[in-house]
């Protein structure tokens, strides 16, 4: 059955979001770092990935508009390796996520289920990505829990409190492990991004969405996150916050320390 494409808006639910999948690492919560060579410059990804662990960074997500998909492919092979050799050795959870890309999510999996890894995978998805999905029955969200298994981490970005009652939202709930929430504050990090919606629409959309963790996305840094936290974020997404590579590990300690 295809999943409907048009988008009808109904009043924001009553009740609390809830989704069928259990999340398949131990908790989502604290900082997830955002990072691609395009913000971070060519070969830092080894050195931002060993900042961003000693500062309590759990969750990473390759996010590289700018780059060919040849060039994410390297790069993801490379957050692999850094980032399984780091779980291997710090015996806890770490989790790699794709942004927008199912094809590499896809050849993530294989590669991790070829060295035996236990490193935890997924797929974060856009509004725009969703409903691309959306449009193609063979490729629809559910297809990919189906084919991804039920260890796979799904994330859906929500820009705005309204956006959790439409039907291709609502649709995919059942499928996602969190939400992405924002923008929250106005962001350089993304010129498209809709109109920041602020603490009050946070802390709505964490109220409506309770049984899903929501991670707060959108000019995040450690002078706001305990604001986010307060109105309910679970943890939050960054790129520029940690970009400094001279301020990382501190940045990203003072970004945790609210979720701990």
């Amino acid at each position: 059955m295809r999943l409907p494409v048009q988008l009808s808006v109904q009043p924001l639910m009553q009740s609390p979001v809830q989704s069928s999948v259990q999340p398949s690492v131990q908790s989502l919560a604290g900082v997830h770092f955002l990072l691609g060579e395009s913000t971070l410059g060519t070969g830092a990804l080894p050195t931002a990935v060993a900042q961003a662990l000693a500062g309590g960074v759990r969750v990473f997500q390759l996010r590289d508009k700018q780059a060919s998909f040849e060039s994410r492919h390297a790069q993801m092979h490379t957050l692999m390796e850094l980032l399984d050799s780091a779980a291997r050795r710090q015996k806890e959870p770490l989790t790699l996520m794709i942004n927008d890309t199912p094809e590499l999510a896809r050849v993530l999996k294989q590669n991790l289920a070829e060295r035996n890894s236990p490193l935890n995978f997924g797929l974060h998805l856009g509004r725009e990505d969703l409903v691309r999905l959306c449009q193609d029955e063979a490729k629809s969200l559910t297809r990919l829990r189906q084919e991804y298994g039920a260890e796979a981490v799904f994330g859906l970005s929500v820009e705005s409190p309204a956006q959790l009652s439409e039907a291709t939202t609502r649709t995919a709930l059942a499928e996602v492990n969190y939400l992405g929430a924002g923008p929250v504050f106005a962001t350089p990090s993304k010129p498209d991004a809709a109109p920041a919606f602020g603490l009050a629409g946070l802390g709505k959309i964490c109220r409506s969405g309770a049984t899903l963790p929501v991670i707060a996305i959108g000019g995040v840094e450690p002078s706001n996150v305990q604001a986010c936290h307060a109105a309910g974020a679970r943890g939050v997404a960054v790129i520029s916050a940690l970009a400094d590579g001279k301020t990382r590990i501190a940045a990203a300690q003072a970004l945790a320390q609210p979720f701990k």
